[in-house]
């Protein structure tokens, strides 16, 4: 019993003091660059030494708990508790008498913490701060924060939630392609972490300002407005949305997605639900429609237009209308297998993984293919970005565990001259565009580790 009630002090004061502010009243300064602090308002944990002044029999220590509890002097109780306890281990209702005046301080800081915040979100001029505080430091205390955009100006805000070559610089992972791995919006990028099992983040195009999206878990990351939508990992592969500060998560379906995208009020997915048909919802998770009765591979959504191709020998690039109607057959190369590919300047541009050394193009209406990049390399992953072309190659065929190449060295081309920009060492398989020219990619040396490279090809770890 004595070991009981020791480990429930212990852990209820570790918990409590995680709530430590000052209260009303209490003058104490904090750097704001600082963690919380235990100030002379806050909780104590220790008891204060049994001095000669304070030494008093167990039956005057019980009156003065009694008339402290008359004016609600909670820390006095406590600290008188505590001397009790020290006179007499064996004493049950000191204990008890202890741990309820750390409960009744607590509350009264956790009221102090949600009074003060309020007035927060009323008066401070970075309300957006407080609330980044209350989710680090607070999230058990805070109130209700107002829901405070990344982007503001229509300018910046997107019309389709995710690039082609963001999508379809997939990868596989457990056996499953996973595709939607980075996004952004203005200067937001808007990410998932294999490495994490898909924690979803956002930062800064420069890396800045990294934090967590919520406590959510998924990938096909889409950002659209105020809105994040997603393919939930935690939740058999439903899609979700949520804003962009990780607050009003809602589930949009109970189908098993992939390869979700999304284009103003439409999303589109595979359908695991059905043999991995292509199906269109609305983003309110009204108006489920079939668009293509075949098992569909990397499908995107880009100018008015569903991309994908079809799990069959001849793995030909279609297109159908997001209304709906016939698909479009578009790339008779005699291609294997299309993966990875990048729409630019009305051009698509792709690779064929069984025969990786070219990159070649059709144009978005079907005429004009071509193989305008013959390589002497292999081809592991492609993007374009601002008139750069990304292509990842391999040298040595170093395999991935499921048996796909994972490239070497990032080659960064100009695409209209082919002319070779800059190199850098990096094996990674997707490669995924952000702002300002700016590209993300993951190391496989360093357990998926994100690392993000600027137009100038200097190098930064994402952390």
């Amino acid at each position: 019993m004595k070991k009981s009630l020791i480990s429930i002090t212990i852990a209820l004061t570790l918990l409590l003091t995680s709530c430590n502010v000052p209260v009303a009243g209490n003058t104490t300064v904090q750097n704001e660059t600082d963690e919380p602090e235990i100030t002379s308002g806050a909780i104590v944990t220790t008891a204060p030494p049994v001095t000669s002044e304070a030494s008093h029999s167990l039956n005057e220590l019980r009156d003065m708990i009694g008339e402290f509890k008359k004016t609600g002097d909670h820390r006095s109780i406590y600290e008188t508790a505590l001397k009790l306890i020290e006179l007499d281990p064996a004493d049950t209702d000191s204990y008890i008498l202890a741990i309820n005046a750390l409960v009744a301080m607590s509350n009264l800081n956790r009221d102090e913490i949600n009074r003060l915040l309020s007035l927060g979100v009323d008066n401070a001029g970075d309300v957006q701060a407080l609330s980044e505080w209350a989710k680090h430091y607070q999230p058990e205390c805070s109130v209700s924060m107002p829901f405070i955009p990344d982007c503001t100006s229509p300018d910046e805000i997107n019309t389709v939630g995710i690039s082609t070559g963001n999508m379809t610089n997939a990868a596989k992972y457990n056996g499953w392609w996973v595709g939607g791995l980075l996004t952004w919006q203005g200067d937001w990028v808007y990410f998932t972490r294999p490495d994490e099992d898909f924690a979803m983040y956002k930062m800064r195009s420069d890396t800045s300002e990294y934090q967590s999206i919520g406590e959510e878990h998924g990938y096909c990351v889409n950002v659209i407005g105020d809105w994040i939508y997603y393919v939930n990992y935690y939740d058999e592969n439903k899609a979700y949305k949520i804003h962009t500060d990780g607050s009003e998560k809602t589930k949009l379906t109970d189908d098993d997605c992939s390869f979700l995208s999304v284009s103003g009020e439409w999303m589109f997915y595979h359908n695991g639900n059905d043999n991995g048909c292509l199906y269109k919802l609305k983003t309110d998770g009204s108006g489920k429609t079939k668009l293509v009765d075949k098992t569909v591979m990397f499908a995107c959504v880009a100018d008015g237009y569903v991309y994908y191709t079809e799990k069959s020998m001849d793995s030909s690039l279609y297109r159908i209308s997001i209304d709906g109607g016939n698909p479009e057959v578009y790339i008779g190369l005699g291609t294997a297998f299309i993966q990875t590919y990048s729409i630019w300047n009305d051009w698509i541009y792709f690779f064929d993984a069984n025969e990786p050394y070219s990159v070649r193009r059709v144009r978005t209406d079907g005429t004009d293919c071509e193989v305008p990049m013959p390589f002497h390399q292999s081809i592991s992953t492609l993007n374009i970005s601002e008139g750069k072309l990304f292509c990842s190659f391999w040298y040595d065929k170093h395999y991935e565990e499921d048996g796909f190449y994972i490239g070497e060295e990032i080659v960064v081309f100009d695409v209209e001259t082919l002319e070779k920009l800059y190199h850098i060492p990096a094996d990674t398989e997707p490669i995924c565009t952000g702002p300002d020219g700016w590209i993300y990619y993951l190391k496989h040396s360093e357990n998926l580790a994100w690392y993000a490279m600027d137009k100038d090809g200097r190098e930064y770890k994402v952390e």
